[in-house]
């Protein structure tokens, strides 16, 4: 799998695309003990389900990083997350590591992209939230990827986390 995806190969690798809120996250011991614990550090975390965008999934989740590197500025933890993920040995992964799990700040996600210079370089910035989801959701159904039967569709807007305080 390439290092970094685009949203249409991120949409195509991912079972279940959700917004999710992380309510708990373990640190679980590295399985392969020959790294040095101060690099790899996998993760499992408990999240909520607020909205689904593609896929099938529980109300709750749990959410298993499993190389998590201690640099990685997107790590499992509290906090709201536009999330890919897929299967793995009846365990739910992100679909490319850290790239897959997206911050969401207010109403904006923080997206990871290549900026305009020559040569383009990875940086991170912000994308309404509303605008992405219903970005996802129209490449969903243009490849006839439907949510399965049971699943909620992606909402015109993601419900926000506060009554009026605009927070996601």
């Amino acid at each position: 799998m390439p290092l970094y995806l685009s949203m249409d190969q991120h949409i195509s690798l991912s079972e279940m695309i959700a917004v999710v809120e992380i309510i708990d996250v373990t640190e679980l011991p590295d399985p392969y003990d020959a790294r040095p614990r101060s690099m790899y550090q996998p993760q499992s975390a408990t999240a909520e389900v607020v909205a689904v965008l593609k896929g099938n999934m529980e109300k709750r989740i749990v959410i298993l990083n499993e190389q998590r590197h201690v640099c990685d500025r997107a790590t499992l933890r509290p906090g709201r997350f536009l999330v890919f993920l897929r299967r793995k040995e009846q365990k739910v992964v992100l679909t490319n590591g850290r790239h897959s799990l997206r911050p969401i700040q207010g109403e904006n996600v923080e997206w990871l992209g290549f900026n305009t210079n020559e040569p383009p370089v990875i940086t991170y910035f912000e994308r309404p939230l509303a605008r992405l989801t219903n970005e996802i959701h129209s490449i969903v159904i243009q490849k006839r990827e439907h949510p399965m039967k049971g699943s909620q569709p992606a909402p015109a807007h993601v419900p926000s986390k506060g009554a009026g305080d605009g927070s996601l």
